[in-house]
């Protein structure tokens, strides 16, 4: 695994203390996507069940109500898994150019 990879998925509480085999494992099934400003990365109601884990950049979860809030990826909101509940209750836009995982399960 690469050392930069490595460095990313350590970030995120959820994947951090994976044993070395299993974040090799990880890391060798996903790769990092791009996002560009206002690109839908997840609309409310979404019951697939990837976890979308931020990497860099600023994203807006817009409620259904209304309700807006947003997560950079500095935020420590940002080393969990954005809008994980599944049917999702949340829009997720990128409102910079975003790079985020996609993964679809973690062991």
């Amino acid at each position: 695994m690469s050392q930069a990879l490595e460095a990313v998925l350590r970030r995120f509480h959820q994947i951090g203390d994976l044993p070395d085999d299993q974040l090799d494992k990880l890391a060798s099934s996903i790769s990092s996507q791009t996002a560009d400003p206002g690109a839908c990365l997840m609309e409310i109601g979404c019951t697939e069940p990837g976890l979308l884990f931020l990497i860099d950049g600023k994203l807006e979860l817009q409620a259904e109500d209304g309700d807006r809030r947003y997560v950079h990826h500095t935020d420590i909101a940002a080393r969990g898994p954005v809008a994980r509940l599944r049917p999702s209750r949340y829009r997720v836009i990128a409102r910079t150019q975003v790079s985020y995982l996609l993964i679809d399960q973690l062991t």
